[in-house]
């Protein structure tokens, strides 16, 4: 799981295929699921997912 935390109601996870990770938050409270990014991978690098988290709002 990351450790980014924008939103207590949000938890971000993300989803390897093949290259590829889908960077998502769930949203327990609204049931919701969004989308923060698709990326092909490597390098590994979530820096920016506070960033992401924030446009949600």
């Amino acid at each position: 799981m990351l450790r980014f935390y924008a939103n207590a109601n949000l938890e971000p996870k993300r989803i390897r295929v093949d290259l590829w990770r889908i960077i998502y938050a769930v949203d327990d409270e609204f049931q919701q699921i969004a989308v923060l990014a698709i990326r092909k991978r490597p390098p590994y690098d979530y820096e920016d997912v506070l960033d992401l988290l924030a446009e949600l709002e």
